[in-house]
């Protein structure tokens, strides 16, 4: 888009950029788009916000116009995952204008995380004993139709067995706490299918 303010029989404009897309958590740095002004005095042009810009998420090179992502973006905190964002040029002479850049966020498969968790189990007991149930989330689905293949790694994984789809958790061996007070399953991991 382009508008053009005309005063004392010269004109200053700003010329923005095509609607874009970005993933969410793309780097901060990383540019989205350039939008250009132009002066036909060849005085000096300073661009900037005048709206849009909700938290802070993009930065302008007030010199040259280059947008970039400014802090980490996720799309599942946004309320609204379009930003319409007003650019701002204005000259030496105070002339200004302004163009809207739409910036898109797009949704990217985080895959489901599982908290770290501290269970106890009763020495004595017998091999087979239910510790727990690992719980995860997945932020993209929501949860709905997700299928995990839970496994341990590491650590003491050994000594107990994980239910690759339930993630219950289970003992492998009958613990004697005289003989040790605390085990430690390294990670377990959740796969998406």
């Amino acid at each position: 888009s382009s508008i053009q303010l005309i005063g004392f029989g010269r004109s200053t404009t700003i010329t923005g950029i095509p609607d874009q897309v970005i993933d969410e958590h793309t780097p901060v740095g990383t540019p989205v788009g350039t939008v250009t002004g132009t002066d036909p005095e060849d005085g000096d042009l300073t661009f900037s916000f005048a709206g849009g810009n909700n938290g802070q998420a993009f930065a302008i090179d007030p010199t040259t116009g280059v947008i970039t992502v400014a802090r980490d973006i996720d799309f599942e905190a946004l309320t609204d995952t379009v930003f319409k964002i007003k650019v701002l040029v204005v000259d030496n002479g105070g002339l200004r204008d302004e163009a809207f850049v739409n910036i898109a966020i797009r949704d990217i498969n985080e895959g489901a995380e599982i908290d770290d968790a501290t269970m106890t189990v009763a020495e004595n007991q017998p091999k087979g004993s239910t510790v727990g149930t690992l719980e995860l989330f997945d932020q993209d689905t929501k949860n709905e139709n997700l299928q995990n293949k839970f496994q341990a790694i590491g650590g003491d994984k050994d000594l107990f067995t994980i239910d690759a789809t339930t993630g219950e958790i289970k003992t492998n061996a009958v613990f004697d706490y005289e003989a040790k007070t605390s085990y430690k399953i390294g990670r377990a991991s959740c796969r998406e299918r």
